[in-house]
């Protein structure tokens, strides 16, 4: 079975799996120690999706992905095809709860000094799955829609197009006094 093995940038598809230490040695990017992790795994990779992790974080791995695939063109072609979402998926349909307003709404009223607004949104994983989530920030000297603006711009920066928000009306957004 091959290999194809990837670390960072840096990626090749080995035909047998005891060339994986000796390529992952010579990048001269791993310590001693999690060369000696990498090593502790061969003989033991499956076919399939397999990752090495070298920290306790979990953040830094080596992947080696178990293959019939003799070229590694061959294999990115395959898995990019695998990767595409279908042309015509349909996007699931966002529903929202509206929770109690601790205030009376007026759009134009604006709440003198620091309050804290909360509005709820979905947001999609990456597994495709909608996972809702409320967000909340403390904002000073602003009205309803001031603070919708102010919540939804930091939402689309922070998560972009993984992140469905719903349109402005009054009781979309929650606010409470400053803690």
């Amino acid at each position: 079975m091959a290999f194809y093995v990837r670390f960072f940038n840096s990626e090749i598809l080995l035909q047998k799996e005891q060339e994986i230490l000796p390529y992952v040695t010579s990048l001269n990017m791993l310590s001693p120690r999690e060369l000696d992790i990498v090593a502790s795994y061969i003989g033991k990779l499956k076919s399939g999706t397999n990752r090495i992790y070298l920290d306790k974080n979990k953040k830094k791995y080596l992947l080696a992905i178990g293959t019939d695939k003799t070229d590694i063109r061959e294999f990115q072609k395959n898995t990019k095809k695998e990767a595409k979402p279908a042309v015509n998926a349909v996007k699931p349909k966002v529903t929202y709860s509206i929770k109690s307003v601790p205030v009376p709404v007026d759009v134009n009223k604006i709440y003198e000094g620091w309050k804290v607004y909360a509005i709820d949104y979905q947001r999609i994983e990456e597994s495709g799955t909608l996972s809702p989530y409320t967000f909340r920030a403390k904002i000073k000297d602003v009205n309803l829609l001031q603070a919708y603006e102010k919540l939804t711009m930091f939402l689309k920066d922070k998560h972009g197009d993984k992140c469905n928000l719903p349109e402005f009306y009054p009781e979309l957004i929650r606010v409470t006094a400053a803690e």
